[in-house]
């Protein structure tokens, strides 16, 4: 199973992403050079999906290990549309159509409501406004991927009632 989490800041992606891989006993993997790299750094995300997403792929694919990944290509897609920034539509495409054929499925956390939050990387980069531009991107990609995904509103913050919903979605694959 390959199996990745998206959505905008402050939604409980890597909290529930933790909390499916203790259940399920499959490792998460975060990419850790995002938090040592800045919003308004594009070369950083741009070379990553360029070089590193391919390399992951391919990883995925040849060794068939079952994987929960804390954000991935989708990310990078709707983050440079949200600040403006150049992306790889290309190396998107490639990307999407061949986590399709792996059978990697998407969990897309969103809220209803995104005022009040901080976020506590970059309180003065995501905003409301921008939190809320990002959720709109996301709801965009995922009636445009080839992959398998999950809507998971996550408001009422209830962990036990969100991974009930992410097992019947992967329900035919465990």
């Amino acid at each position: 199973m390959q199996l990745a989490f998206i959505g905008p800041d402050m939604t409980g992606k890597s909290n529930i992403a933790e909390a499916l891989a203790s259940k399920l006993n499959i490792p998460v993997f975060k990419n850790s050079g995002e938090w040592k790299t800045k919003l308004d750094s594009p070369d950083y995300f741009l070379n990553l999906l360029r070089y590193g997403g391919p390399f992951l792929m391919d990883f995925m694919r040849q060794t068939k290990s079952p994987v929960i990944l804390d954000r991935f290509y989708p990310c990078e897609l709707v983050y440079a549309r949200a600040f403006d920034r150049e992306t790889d539509n290309k190396v998107v495409d490639w990307m999407d159509k061949s986590f399709a054929e792996i059978g990697g499925k998407f969990i897309l956390c969103v809220r209803k409501d995104y005022s009040g939050l901080i976020d506590d990387q970059y309180p003065d980069s995501l905003p409301t406004p921008v939190l809320e531009k990002l959720d709109k991107f996301y709801r965009e990609f995922k009636d445009q991927t080839s992959c398998d995904i999950l809507l998971l509103e996550t408001d009422d913050q209830d962990l036990n009632k969100q991974l009930n919903k992410i097992i019947l979605f992967l329900n035919k694959e465990l």
